[in-house]
């Protein structure tokens, strides 16, 4: 998922995960905290009665990056997730960029930070499992015909 947002918003990262665990119907739990060139990358596994999300969410010049791996029933292959979340980077364009880490001088500029940092983290997690389903009824009629 890609968004953008402004690079004076800062975002809040419990209530991204408080947005994911509401969109899953579950637990958040907050992985470790990275860095990728200079950037935070916020990572956290949600648990659901029909879904297991990870993702990393990581802000380069003014745009918000959301990486997830969905998995629907049975237990996840942690190797081959974290192979996926760990294969984020950032490549720097051939002209430099004045891009820098979002630093905490936001006052918020009348935004709800609350509800945009939970609309963030649970916004894709629909899509994601929607598009999970999508995929699984297309190989299931495939199959039939």
């Amino acid at each position: 998922m890609k968004m953008k947002i402004p690079p004076d918003i800062k975002l809040i990262q419990s209530s991204v995960e408080e947005g994911l665990a509401e969109e899953i119907g579950g637990q958040v739990t907050r992985l470790p905290t990275t860095r990728l060139t200079g950037h935070e990358v916020w990572n956290m596994t949600a648990k659901g009665p029909s879904a297991a999300i990870t993702q990393a969410i990581i802000r380069y010049d003014g745009t918000l990056y959301k990486l997830m791996a969905v998995t629907v029933g049975g237990n996840p292959d942690a190797e081959s997730i974290s192979r996926f979340i760990d294969s984020l980077s950032i490549v720097q364009p051939a002209t430099q960029s004045r891009s820098k880490p979002v630093q905490d001088q936001s006052t918020g500029g009348g935004v709800d930070l609350h509800n945009l940092s939970k609309t963030i983290g649970g916004v894709s997690a629909l899509l994601a499992i929607g598009l999970f389903v999508y995929f699984i009824m297309l190989g299931k009629k495939t199959r039939r015909s």
